[in-house]
């Protein structure tokens, strides 16, 4: 039986876009993060290039291609890259952040080690 999990992270403003980061499993979804579209800004801008360069979620963002007005809806992150995603964002420095900040990186941290952890999907939605 699905979980359908919704969590509300982070101060929201109204009007400003939000993103929502959902944890799919057998086409149904059992976590859902919503949070304000600037703290996943803050959080992904920290986030360095590897020995390749950009790659993940961080690729799209920092080559400002617009994945969130232009990809299909809701982006489904690739099983393939699921752990580098996982690694990168744990490995966000989070100095200087603030309780919105922590809020947002410790619940999308989690919901990446469950996906990683029991194979399910992952898929965001620019709203």
């Amino acid at each position: 039986m699905p979980l359908n999990l919704t969590a509300v992270v982070g101060i929201r403003f109204e009007g400003e876009p939000e993103l929502t980061i959902e944890l799919v499993r057998d086409g149904q979804v059992e976590q859902r993060i919503r949070m304000w579209i600037g703290w996943f800004d803050w959080l992904i801008g920290r986030i360095s290039p590897g020995p390749s360069g950009w790659t993940g979620l961080a690729l799209p963002y920092h080559l400002d291609e617009g994945w969130q007005e232009t990809s299909p809806r809701p982006w489904l992150l690739p099983d393939n890259g699921l752990a580098e995603v996982r690694n990168r964002w744990a490995a966000i420095s989070t100095d200087g952040c603030g309780t919105d900040e922590l809020a947002v990186h410790g619940a999308v941290l989690r919901l990446l080690e469950e996906a990683q952890r029991t194979g399910a999907g992952v898929q965001l939605t620019h709203s």
